[in-house]
Order: structure tokens, then sequence, then C-alpha cells
């Protein structure tokens, strides 16, 4: 065997060879002083040679026995090296991927080892064509897919266009699950893992968690679009997120709306004062500790608060947008079109620009605070809508039964209510009172009809009456 550029080879042939196996391995150094030290070489079996092939990485033996355990953390730093396991992970993994893609030549390898480091280390993932499975993990994968969506390297499908700030906010939320499965579970998943068999167990997990179906559904809708992308990059073959069950299905959520009065109602709610909503509270039909649970509340700044929120909410009803946009609506987005003022507002989610016109009652909202509606965390929104209901008496039971995952039977109105309570009260009240459905889903944004009826929120009666207006003129009565 004689050295050519770093690699040990049996002289035969430099053409592309086929790869019967290959590994990496680590080699102890026996310099002294480097006793803890060892190189990474890349070991490659065909059917005329064996060969160790350099890759120029020198590194600690426990920083070796983590990596081939899997018992790291992706973010973590390799001191030795100056780099991230996760990174690390990632090119041995491409390195892998490309000897194996087109068949090993000798003369090449220190070129397309030096190519593929030089790629992930600089951020550029897509220069090295790869294609068979390699040791990547899924986590690896994902962070650097979540990258390339930030920076563009990948866009949305079928267009030249970066994903919206919120679909990568649902990858990080994924990114942090995973996270957690694997901590809980001591178990790094592969990226040839994603089968039915992790998939059961990953669904298993977030219900034992409490995690509706719906949320579910949604978590595992994004593991299939990673797991589909590294499988199209030839990262692996396993294809496994192709099966009709992958992602279980969607259930028909108990979701409610306020009736145009309901919105008038609660626009006309007196919360000016202490007096008005302590008033209010004592009125209600409802426990004592309830009831002092709320009193116990009752301070200025709490009140100011709950007025902050109401007028949000029914600026929410009256547009039809999500509360991210809803909730930042201001003077200075209202124009005038053919002399009618419409607000037009770039939904954050979507990036769609859409003309909503403008209510009376928004407008006069929007006087009361200067042009801009006062901040109030989402979180906070949700919670004191809910008080909001209470203190308007909408203590009923909606009668819905809430089995799935959690055994309670019937929920109040009031605790129904959340900040998209707004948004689907707009659209169902929009579609009641006749307004085509191309309409309304230019005013929402959703980006078909039928993503848009199934939104609406009509029980059978409501259902029957509008198809009675559909079918006048067929049917005699």
């Amino acid at each position: 065997m004689i050295p050519y550029f770093g690699i040990y080879f049996v002289p035969l042939h430099h053409s592309n060879q086929d790869i019967s196996r290959m590994d990496f391995i680590f080699i102890k150094s026996s310099k002294a002083g480097k006793e803890d030290y060892g190189s990474i070489y890349a070991r490659v079996r065909t059917g005329k040679a064996n060969m160790k092939v350099v890759t120029g990485f020198t590194i600690k033996q426990l920083e070796w026995e983590k990596y081939r355990s899997l018992q790291y953390t992706s973010s973590a730093l390799m001191s030795s090296i100056g780099i991230k396991y996760g990174q690390f992970a990632q090119v041995l993994a491409r390195i892998k991927a490309a000897f194996e893609a087109d068949g090993f030549n000798p003369k090449e390898a220190k070129n397309i080892i030096e190519s593929v480091k030089h790629d992930v280390l600089n951020g550029m993932m897509q220069i090295v064509e790869v294609k068979p499975k390699g040791r990547m993990l899924f986590e690896d994968f994902l962070t650097s897919y979540i990258e390339d969506m930030e920076t563009g390297r990948r866009t949305k499908k079928g267009r030249t266009v970066k994903v919206s700030p919120a679909y990568i906010k649902g990858l990080r939320i994924i990114q942090k699950q995973i996270r957690n499965y694997q901590k809980e579970t001591h178990r790094k998943l592969g990226l040839d893992d994603m089968t039915m068999e992790t998939r059961n167990s990953l669904v298993g997990y977030w219900k034992e968690r409490g995690l509706m179906p719906n949320a579910i559904n949604s978590y595992m809708t994004d593991v299939r679009t990673v797991a589909k992308a590294a499988y199209e990059d030839k990262l692996t073959k396993c294809d496994d997120f192709r099966h009709s069950d992958f992602v279980p299905k969607k259930e028909e959520v108990d979701n409610i709306y306020l009736t145009p009065e309901q919105i008038q109602e609660m626009l006309n709610l007196d919360l000016s004062t202490k007096e008005a909503v302590k008033k209010r509270l004592e009125s209600l039909d409802i426990s004592e500790d309830e009831k002092l649970a709320q009193l116990s509340k009752c301070r200025i700044t709490h009140i100011r608060t709950l007025e902050h929120v109401r007028d949000i909410f029914i600026v929410g009803c009256l547009t039809g947008q999500r509360v991210s946009d809803y909730s930042r609506i201001c003077e200075d987005m209202i124009t005038e079109i053919g002399g009618t003022e419409f607000i037009l507002i770039t939904q954050q989610k979507t990036e769609k620009k859409v003309y909503i016109p403008v209510d009376r009652r928004v407008r006069a909202i929007l006087a009361k605070y200067d042009g801009k509606l006062p901040p109030v965390h989402p979180n906070e929104m949700n919670k004191l809508v809910k008080t909001i209901g209470l203190l308007l008496g909408w203590t009923h039971d909606c009668g819905f039964d809430e089995k799935r995952l959690n055994p309670k039977r019937g929920r109040r109105f009031c605790d129904m209510l959340l900040s998209h309570t707004a948004r689907r009260s707009f659209a169902t009240n929009a579609y009641k009172a006749g307004v085509p459905l191309p309409s309304i889903q230019a005013i929402t944004g959703h980006s078909s009809e039928a993503q848009l009826r199934r939104y609406l929120k009509l029980d059978a009666e409501e259902k029957a009456v509008i198809a009675l207006k559909d079918f006048k003129g067929i049917i005699k009565i």
C-alpha cells in the first residue's frame, strides 16, 4: 500500500469503484501528551481494496465516544476542533453520502472531503450531490433545514419566495418537541429512524402528555415535511412518511363564534370603573369561590387591561384577521378606494396583502386610542376574553362532548372564548349574511374556499337555512 494525498490504498484502478461498506474510525494518537486525542478516518471497502481516508479531524477520544453513542447535544461545542457536534455529524454523513453517490474514486476523495467540510461549515448545504443514507440525526437535519429556510436557500415549494416567520416558528416548536422526546426517552432519532414505529412512539408520547389530536396532527405534519426533505436530498432511504397513517387525522373542533348581537353586547359592556365591574360580578349566577376570585382582581390596572382586550377583540370580530394581525391594526393602515375606506394590511403568517372595509366601530375604537391599539400579550388576551364572557353572563353549557383526551363533558360558553374566536365570528357571520365565499376569502386570506368552508362554525339548522337560499327556484315551497 502506498500513500496518495493522505489516502492509503492498493494501487489497482483510479476509476470509480462501488463501495461495499464504509464507516468512520478513530485512531488514537501515539504522540506524547496527545494520548487523549485521535484522528478520524473514513474506512472505505470496495471489491478490490480496503482504504483509510484522512478527514482532517483530530478530536478527543471522549468526543468521539459521545458521537458514536449518540450521547451528545447537537448545539454543544467540540472544543478540540471548534465546531458543534451537529456540524461534525453533518460533515461525516455528507462525506459518506458523497463517496457512495457515484462510486469511490481515490483521486477525488481529498477534494470531496474538503468541499463537504467547506460547504457544511460555511452554511452552503446544497453544493454536494448526495444520495444514500448517512448517519445523520433527525435533529441535525432539522436544524440545517430551519437555517436554510431562514436564509432562503430553501424556499416555498414550487416558488422562489422565503417562507413566513410563522412557518419558521412552527419548525422551532417541533424542534423543541423532538429534543424533549429524545431527552425523556434517552434515544437519539436518526433520519433512518423516521419509521411508522417511531411515528407511533412520538404520537403516544404526545398523547401521554395531554396534547390534543389536532396539535399532534400539526406536529406530525411538520415531521413528515422534514422527513420528506431529507429523503429528497437523498440523505435517507426511509420513506415511511408516505404511509397514509403517518400523520394522524384531524378531529372536528368544538369551536364557537359570536353572533352580531353578542358582538354588540360585548361592545356595550361597561368596563369603565371598578364599581361597574364589581356590580356586574355580584349579579352573576356563579359559585361564590369564582366570584371572590374575580372580585380580588378588581384593580384599576386589571380593569383597564380588560377594556383593552375587549376593544382589540371587537376589532378582530369586525376585520376577520388573526390575532397577530388584528392586534396591530392602526390608523396608518387606512386607505381610500373609490370614496370608501379600507384597512390595508399584510398578514404576518402568509405575507398576503388584504383590503378590509372599515367598520365605523373599528374607526371609533382606533380614535379612542389615538389611532393605535394598546399592546396586550396573546396569552393575556386568551385569558381575559374568557373573563369578559363571564361578565356578560355567557355561562351556559355549550353542549359539546369533550371526549378526546379530556374526559370532561360540556363547557361553559365563556370558557370556550379565545382570541381566534374573533376571526371565526367574522367569517361565519359574513357567510350567514349571504356574503359569497370568494369575498370572505379575499378578506380573511384563506388559501382556498374548501379551507374556509371547514373553518365556518354553523350547526345543522343554520346550514339548512343557508342551503334553502341556494335552492330557491329549484324547490317549490
